[in-house]
């Protein structure tokens, strides 16, 4: 398992030292989330490279990953499928690493989940780029613009669009978020009603260094370890 967990990274260009580096840490989110060792590793690998982040990451990106599955209604596979089809986009966004990883977790307590979340969200960076929705957001007080040119948090923006349209009519508000959003206007308006549960899972996930190892050690623990 350890073999095919060090080949899994090799295919996704890892050097023999930073796979020694990083497959103790694959180890730790592999038990920590009970998946196969070679899944774990595939997840990881991607992820990293999603992010464009280095292989000394690679704890960072196994403690996100494992705070995200252990605290939203997912498993680690679906978070892999959703950052397939999300992770580059989001980078090109400049959003971070556990800020995807939070709106994920969000979609998925609300049955939105992996490739269908992953989309929603990738389709919800690309229709926010656009000057047609920046011009429907600017006409009920949204900026999409954090001031340099760049996009402000998706959670951002969304929250601030949830909380402008929330004393429209609903077929109004609906309306707005069907011309923003299109196919992703459901997942859309789950995440704008969600103001109090991104700060909640965020700060599980901002601040989850070290979980993957210590989760990992209490899976290990005592007689149902022992068995594991």
């Amino acid at each position: 398992q350890v073999a095919s967990g060090m080949a899994e990274l090799g295919r996704a260009g890892f050097k023999a030292a930073d796979i020694l580096k990083a497959i103790p840490d694959v180890l730790n989110l592999a038990r920590a989330t009970s998946t196969e060792l070679a899944m774990a590793t595939e997840i990881a690998g991607n992820t990293l490279r999603g992010f464009s982040l280095e292989a000394k990451d690679m704890t960072r990106v196994v403690d996100v990953l494992s705070a995200t599955a252990n605290n939203s209604s997912q498993k680690l596979e679906d978070i892999g499928f959703a950052l397939s089809y999300v992770a580059p986009i989001a980078a090109d966004a400049g959003e971070s690493l556990e800020d995807t990883a939070t709106a994920l977790g969000l979609l998925a307590n609300n049955a939105i989940k992996g490739s269908s979340a992953g989309t929603a969200l990738s389709r919800a960076y690309k229709n926010l780029a656009t000057a047609s929705a920046q011009d429907a957001l600017k006409k009920v007080g949204v900026a999409v613009d954090n001031g340099t040119g760049g996009f402000r948090k998706l959670s951002e923006i969304l929250v601030d669009l949830g909380n402008n349209t929330k004393n429209l009519g609903s077929i109004e508000r609906l309306g707005i978020f069907e011309t923003l959003f299109g196919r992703a206007s459901a997942a859309a308006s789950k995440l704008s009603q969600a103001s109090a549960q991104f700060k909640d899972l965020g700060d599980k996930i901002k601040y989850s260094s070290g979980i993957a190892a210590l989760t990992a050690k209490i899976m290990d623990a005592e007689l149902g370890g022992a068995f594991r």
